[in-house]
């Protein structure tokens, strides 16, 4: 999607490197992984908006908990691996970047 070639844009610009572009795991896919020149790595949700409440309505309960598995799974086998991060991608490209924004939604 170019929402998602936008948001990998906005990381490479700012010394990210994306490990992987929609990684699959047993529960769900992510994204975009961005891994920082520290070492740190990010999962990143991308959503393509309209306004910020059609963001918000475009992720299920149903996607949040299938994300949420995934990550609870990874988190156990990667120390690296330090946020999950929601990117919404306006009609103009513009990149708004919530840091652990996925993670609110999960509570």
């Amino acid at each position: 999607m170019l929402s998602e070639a936008v948001a990998a844009s906005f990381f490479l610009r700012r010394g990210g490197r994306i490990i992987k572009h929609h990684y699959k795991t047993a529960y769900a896919e992510i994204d975009l992984w961005v891994e920082w020149p520290s070492g740190r790595e990010r999962w990143i949700e991308v959503k393509s908006i309209s306004d910020e409440n059609w963001a918000l309505q475009a992720i299920s309960e149903h996607q949040v908990q299938r994300i949420n598995r995934a990550w609870t799974d990874e988190l156990a086998r990667n120390e690296n691996l330090i946020g999950l991060d929601l990117v919404l991608v306006d009609p103009n490209w513009t990149v708004e970047w919530f840091e652990n924004g996925f993670l609110d939604l999960i509570g």
